[in-house]
């Protein structure tokens, strides 16, 4: 059984494929790597997750992504920090998504995601290194998320390869300005959280994305697929916050592009059961300069490229995949505002981030 495209399946007559949608929506969420705020945002899941319903059936599904940031850099060279100095972003992200699929080559996805975040650091609240580490916290709902995705071929007539593209808005539902207390000299004052944290960005942005798959030979295929997304909101107008004497110091929060791209192969190691094992590669990024309106206010662009090995699950109405991408380059980039003052921002990484996904269609 090809992992990506069950054969026996799409020889039932009025059936149609919401393996697009299933890759539109819960992502590898566009994983937000430590201090760099790449949110859920759309994004294709791994392979071996196809579910095929009735014409004009539905799906839901429901993602969990998690990820322990406490490694730091500045480009691509780790920045050494004494044993509990560094700056630690704990993530647990929750995923929701309803699809409809009007025609077997079209599907439309509704996805709003939750996410909790937990910031430990200690210049944020003393402006040193030195002083005591505090954790401020955010939570709450996510960008809203309306996306629609169209095969270039008709799954029914065409299990061995396709390719899909899609287009999405997202919308600016989630708080880009929680706050919580911050134990600075003067006393607990209470402001803005970290940008890492946030759970929305602020701007309205729309998305393209595209998924592709290729029946190689036997059980052995190969897919593809990422996103990108604009946002061409500058800045949300929050306030960010950098130690005494930063050059950032009075900056407000920029609505930054993000990207993902990912490639590999799939093998279906228990064709029967609908058991498939993944491995690919994976880049996560946030870019210095938009494609669209300002680049300007504090951002940390950066990118971080992982190979990511997956295990999916397809089983009649069901499909269970986890992937576990982990870091092989990290590069925090210099942003606008590195560039006007001659700085370089640092920010700090995961080694892996986890991710689960699991669909039912109706």
């Amino acid at each position: 059984m090809n992992p990506l495209i069950a054969p026996r399946r799409l020889s039932r007559p009025g059936t149609t494929v919401l393996f697009g949608t299933a890759l539109l929506t819960l992502a590898p969420q566009g994983a937000a790597q430590g201090c760099l705020a790449i949110r859920p945002a759309g994004g294709p899941v791994i392979p071996g997750t196809l579910l095929v319903p009735q014409a004009h059936g539905f799906q839901v599904s429901a993602g969990y992504r998690y990820l322990y940031a406490d490694r730091y850099f500045m480009g691509t060279e780790e920045l050494p920090m004494p044993p509990g100095s560094q700056v630690i972003n704990e993530i647990h992200s929750f995923d929701l998504a309803f699809s409809y699929a009007p025609t077997p080559r079209l599907s439309l996805t509704l996805g709003l995601p939750f996410q909790w975040g937990e910031r430990t650091t200690r210049h944020e609240h003393s402006g040193t290194m030195t002083g005591p580490q505090y954790a401020t916290e955010a939570g709450g709902i996510g960008d809203l998320r309306l996306t629609g995705d169209f095969w270039f071929l008709d799954p029914r007539k065409h299990p061995r390869g396709n390719v899909s593209l899609g287009i999405g808005v997202k919308a600016p539902t989630g708080d880009d300005a929680v706050e919580d207390d911050f134990h600075t000299p003067e006393g607990i004052v209470h402001r803005p959280v970290d940008v890492a944290i946030q759970p929305g960005d602020g701007g309205w942005g729309f998305l393209v994305q595209m998924q592709g798959f290729y029946h190689v030979v036997g059980e052995l295929n190969a897919y593809a697929n990422g996103f990108y997304l604009f946002n061409p909101r500058e800045v949300n107008g929050t306030a960010s916050f950098s130690p005494p004497g930063s050059p950032n110091q009075d900056d407000v929060n920029s609505v930054p592009d993000q990207y993902l791209g990912r490639a590999g192969l799939s093998y279906g190691l228990w064709p029967k059961a609908g058991l498939a094992l993944s491995v690919g590669g994976r880049i996560d990024g946030l870019p210095v300069r938009d494609a669209f309106g300002g680049s300007e206010g504090f951002r940390r662009p950066g990118y971080v490229v992982s190979v990511e090995p997956g295990l999916s699950w397809n089983w009649n109405r069901y499909s269970l995949s986890v992937t576990a991408p982990v870091a092989l380059l990290r590069d925090r980039q210099r942003s606008v505002t590195d560039e006007i003052t001659g700085g370089h921002g640092d920010a700090s990484f995961a080694d892996f981030a986890l991710f689960a996904n699991l669909s039912a269609r109706f």
